[in-house]
């Protein structure tokens, strides 16, 4: 296994750290710094070759205000020229073609943004927020599908699912998983309650925290959920089509403290699954093709990789297989080469 890093240009202090990454499917890679800027670098060649200022982030630098963090970056799907960050509660489209780079601005959440995605097409965008609220919007008319409180508590995370245009799951610090089908209106499919499903004690016999949910990712066919909560459990679900619902499968328990993300890899042909946590390890695990109705399978140990950090986020590329990159605490982005699972 090889470890590089990478310099984000735009940070000049050892105190300021990256809180989200993307990789386009061409290798340029977009990291969200929490002094406010975006910063655009080369996978290849790890030079920055552009960085990003929010409109407030002049006025912000004016009035000697702390500036608003980047918490979520995504491309475009199969455009690596357009990227959208989130700033507290707008959302700006940049085309990075342009030297004026801001083409658009999205204000409808109504608290700070924790993330936003996109479907599979790019036509539809979703942002979640502190309010416990969801927005959903037609990127083809700017129109608003969804402006809903659908978590009782902060709303952590969100996903599209993967050839479904309008039916994503959202969690929350509710400890709510939500499956949602918002092609015609509004439906409610699904809420699995993670209290319900988890262990009351670690694998160290002390009490944990309640799993409030961080972090969720989909795999590419939609085949399986990953839900990284705050008891360091992450929790697999499989979908079932018949029935159109998740099915809890798997309980993954190798974090020490709360597990704050879950990531499935790009890579071709895989079924590995990295994790990280507030115990400084990210984790990678090879989910096989298993039975989703056999509850008893157990996968094989994760490999474990002491980070010594917390980590912010992860991300992969599909040009770079078995590579993890990850920011965390510090000013510089981790790549991670040669990950066997």
């Amino acid at each position: 296994m090889q470890k590089e890093s990478y310099h984000p240009a735009s940070i000049s202090s050892h105190s300021q750290s990256i809180l989200s990454i993307d990789i386009s499917q061409g290798g340029t890679i977009a990291c969200g710094i929490d002094n406010g800027i975006v910063d655009i670098l080369e996978l290849s060649s790890k030079q920055t070759i552009k960085t990003l200022y929010s409109p407030n982030w002049i006025k912000e630098q004016s009035q000697q205000t702390d500036c608003t963090g980047c918490n979520s970056v995504i491309f475009a799907n199969g455009n690596q020229n357009i990227l959208y960050c989130n700033y507290d509660r707008q959302i700006f489209k940049y085309d990075l073609r342009q030297k004026d780079a801001v083409c658009k601005c999205f204000k409808y959440n109504k608290d700070e943004i924790n993330q936003v995605v996109l479907n599979h097409t790019g036509s539809y965008l979703a942002a979640c927020d502190d309010a416990g609220g969801i927005v959903v919007i037609d990127l083809r008319n700017e129109s608003v599908l969804m402006d809903e409180y659908c978590h009782d508590s902060i709303c952590s995370s969100i996903q599209f699912l993967p050839d479904q245009n309008l039916k994503f799951i959202s969690g929350g610090m509710d400890c709510k998983l939500n499956y949602y089908d918002i092609e015609r209106n509004i439906q409610l499919l699904q809420t699995i309650d993670i209290n319900e499903i988890s262990p009351s004690i670690s694998n160290h016999g002390t009490l944990v925290n309640p799993p409030f949910i961080h972090h969720l990712d989909v795999t590419s066919n939609f085949n399986r959920v990953a839900c990284a909560t705050n008891d360091a459990n992450v929790y697999i679900f499989e979908m079932d089509y018949e029935e159109d619902e998740l099915m809890h499968t798997q309980c993954l328990s190798g974090h020490a403290l709360c597990a704050n993300q879950s990531h499935f890899a790009r890579w071709p042909l895989t079924n590995g699954l990295a994790t990280a946590g507030n115990d400084g390890k990210l984790m990678i695990w090879d989910l096989l093709n298993d039975d989703a109705e056999d509850e008893t399978i157990q996968y094989p140990p994760p490999v474990i990789i002491d980070h010594g950090c917390k980590v912010n986020w992860i991300s992969s590329s599909e040009l770079s297989s078995h590579s993890i990159m990850i920011s965390d605490l510090s000013p510089t982005l981790t790549l991670y080469s040669n990950v066997s699972v």
